[in-house]
C-alpha cells in the first residue's frame, strides 16, 4: 500500500488510472459547461472535482469506474447521486452532466 503525505494526514496515493479518468472527464465537458474551480486528491485514492459558485457548490468524486455527486443549493437543499458508472471512454452520464454549472456568457449590448 502506498501513502502520500497530504494535508497533514497520511492518505492513500491517488491512482494513476483515476487521474486519467478525471482528466478525460474534464476534456469531455461540453463547451457550455464550466471547468472545475478545484481539483484535489480525496485521501482515499480518488480525485475530487469541485465547482464553487456564489449560490451553490457541486462536488464530483471519482473512484475506479464510478463517480459520486453531491450538490448543495443556495437554499440548503442537497442533491446526491451515488455510484454512477463512468468509464473514461464513455460519454458523461446525463444525471451528472445536468448538475455541472454552465459557463457565464458575457453581456452583449
Amino acid at each position: 500500500m502506498f501513502f502520500l503525505f497530504w494535508n497533514g494526514y497520511y492518505a492513500k496515493k491517488t491512482k494513476e488510472s483515476i487521474i486519467k479518468v478525471a482528466e478525460n472527464f474534464i476534456r469531455e465537458l461540453p463547451k457550455n459547461k464550466m471547468n472545475p474551480t478545484e481539483i484535489t486528491p480525496d485521501g482515499e485514492g480518488g480525485i475530487t472535482l469541485k465547482w464553487r459558485l456564489q449560490s451553490e457548490v457541486t462536488i464530483l468524486n471519482f473512484e475506479v469506474g464510478l463517480v459520486h455527486l453531491v450538490k448543495e443549493l443556495n437554499n440548503g437543499e442537497i442533491i446526491s447521486q451515488e455510484g454512477v458508472i463512468y468509464l473514461s471512454s464513455d460519454f458523461i452520464p446525463s444525471e451528472i452532466l445536468e448538475h455541472i454549472p454552465n459557463q457565464s456568457l458575457p453581456n452583449v449590448h
